[in-house]
């Protein structure tokens, strides 16, 4: 039986309540203590606790609940915060550059760190940046979906073989590339009601994927669950950028009478933002180990096998009784009385697949596209398109051809949504709005203290006031005093004395050490002829230094001979000042 677990009876407890009575101070509590609990087979906390009646309670520091500063009401103190937050820069470097300032800080690096990690503040969750969400969930079906892919991580598709390869990440990873020409990554594409937890999974075997991917797999997802109001997912510009971007433009206005369709992102680095569809990775992860047994028994996998795998795992989980609605997820998609917002391929197709081109309008605010001329609205701004347009200064269209209108793009970067008059641009709304946490409140007034901060001193430095220190960047480095006793460093200089003592083969490297530069005969001349009455002289010095003209001497020796020849007092020559 462990320490723990032992039962003491009534005679032990009697006998270590009154030896613990007996004590008068800390000192021999602590003694007394650990005695019982060897006598009596127990750990010193059991006994501590079976006598906390007993004991004296600690006393309170009379400076209990007094600081000399806080955090964000000490000027100094927040400032150096919003450097670390706002910047990223070190506490310690924070706290001199406040303190350069001429800030007082009222306290030392290890309690500002502390100060920092109260607030949530510490290295951990200032480096993560994360947002905490609360937890939240759809009205009704088809309201909310959750979207996100990831590349699994030891499937991959053998293009040559047509097979499901395992290829495992020591092989391949983030630091080691794939080089295999043949083989391509699988992704896996999943999407999510947020409702109901019903879920919507594919495969698909690509080198990286692209828009066009999520493309193809959301209108599949569509086609079957219907178009949510809200599609929810990361901030991967794959998702929210290119042709996804048009669709929901596209889709929003086609479905504007019906609630609309919007594409929202939460903040990069808050995968607990979409945890149902992260939950959903995960799981797929898990099962995707069965494909591990298939391969190992000889069994060949191929991406069709692999899509029937996909339909089977979704309906596996569509169809069991989830943990927390305590429902199958398909029996409360189909539960709930909602609409479910079905939209014609061609129209899926049209938002997604638009075509996007550059035109020359013409003065009568027309352009042809498919053998179409289409007319602009008469209206001032496209006039001064006109005008403004070159070969090489366009505007762009987004054009989708099943759609009654089209998106047009001018040379700011303004859209204009153009069906028979001008439509400004679709308002989007946010879906949920979570209570910010302390550290999430702190870091947003400190990012936007630092931003005024630095408003501020850009403001002083362009009128000409000396501008404010940074550390390290603006104070000079001092060494620090040691008690360490410091030897002087012996030093040799090589002179052409030793040179001539070393061996031959050492001798080289040393002349070269020594000498330095090499220069030719005839760089030579160029530099110093104007030291001689004439280049003639010159070269005619330069001879009796150079054993041929095709060979190079070392510089310093020949200024040095030169230099020589002027101290000797030669008559014909002179020094250039």
């Amino acid at each position: 039986m462990s320490k723990m677990n032992k039962k003491l009876g009534k005679l032990a407890l009697k006998e270590i309540r009154e030896s613990i009575e007996r004590c008068v101070n800390s000192k021999q509590i602590s003694a007394e203590a650990e005695r019982l609990a060897d006598h009596f087979g127990v750990s010193k906390s059991r006994i501590y606790e079976l006598t906390e009646d007993l004991r004296p309670k600690r006393k309170t520091r009379a400076d209990k609940g007094k600081r000399v500063a806080d955090l964000m009401q000490t000027e100094g103190l927040k400032l150096a915060a919003s450097f670390v937050v706002q910047y990223n820069i070190d506490p310690a470097e924070a706290l001199r550059t406040a303190a350069l300032r001429g800030h007082k800080i009222p306290i030392e690096l290890p309690t500002f760190v502390r100060y920092l990690n109260e607030h949530g503040l510490n290295r951990k969750n200032r480096r993560r940046n994360s947002k905490n969400f609360r937890r939240f969930e759809a009205k009704e079906p088809g309201e909310v979906f959750q979207f996100d892919m990831s590349g699994s991580k030891e499937r991959w598709y053998d293009t040559k073989t047509r097979k499901i390869v395992k290829v495992s990440e020591l092989e391949v990873s983030k630091n080691h590339p794939n080089e295999n020409k043949n083989r391509v990554k699988v992704w896996r594409f999943v999407l999510v009601d947020d409702y109901s937890r019903r879920r919507f999974i594919r495969f698909v075997a690509v080198d990286k994927a692209n828009s066009s991917h999520v493309v193809a797999f959301l209108m599949e997802a569509f086609q079957e669950m219907g178009v949510p109001k809200i599609l929810y997912t990361d901030n991967d510009a794959i998702i929210k950028g290119g042709r996804n971007k048009r669709a929901t433009q596209i889709l929003n206005k086609a479905l504007e009478s019906v609630g609309g369709y919007q594409l929202q992102h939460h903040l990069p680095g808050n995968a607990r933002a979409t945890g149902k569809v992260e939950n959903a990775h995960q799981w797929v992860e898990k099962i995707e180990k069965l494909l591990g047994l298939f391969l190992a028994e000889g069994r060949d996998l191929t991406l069709p096998i692999l899509g029937k795998f996909a339909v089977q795992i979704q309906n596996e989980y569509n169809n069991r009784i989830h943990r927390e609605t305590h429902q199958k997820p398909l029996e409360r998609w189909n539960a709930k009385r909602h609409v479910i917002r079905t939209v014609d391929a061609g129209l899926l197709k049209s938002a997604f697949l638009v075509d996007e081109f550059e035109v020359l309008l013409k003065g009568d605010l027309t352009f042809s596209h498919k053998g179409v001329t289409y007319q602009l609205p008469t209206d001032q701004r496209f006039q001064d398109l006109v005008h403004r347009q070159s070969s090489k200064n366009k505007v762009h269209v987004i054009f989708p051809d099943d759609a009654d209108f089209y998106i047009l793009v001018d040379f700011d970067g303004n859209e204009y949504d153009i069906v028979k008059a001008i439509a400004g641009p679709d308002v989007f709304g946010e879906f949920k709005s979570t209570a910010d946490d302390v550290a999430e409140q702190t870091r947003k007034e400190l990012k936007a203290f630092a931003k005024e901060n630095a408003k501020a001193e850009k403001e002083l430095n362009r009128q000409g006031f000396v501008p404010k220190p940074i550390a390290v960047i603006d104070t000079d480095f001092v060494p620090e005093k040691s008690n360490t006793l410091t030897f002087p460093k012996p030093t040799v200089d090589v002179t052409p004395q030793i040179l001539e003592t070393l061996p031959t083969p050492h001798k080289v490297a040393a002349e070269n050490a020594y000498s330095g530069q090499l220069i030719s005969w005839y760089d030579a001349v160029r530099r110093f002829s104007d030291r001689f009455e004439s280049k003639a002289e010159c070269k005619e010095f330069l001879d009796t230094i150079y054993q041929s003209r095709e060979e190079d001497q070392p510089e310093t020796l020949v200024r040095e001979a030169i230099e020589g020849l002027f101290t000797e007092a030669a008559p014909k020559l002179r020094l250039a000042r």
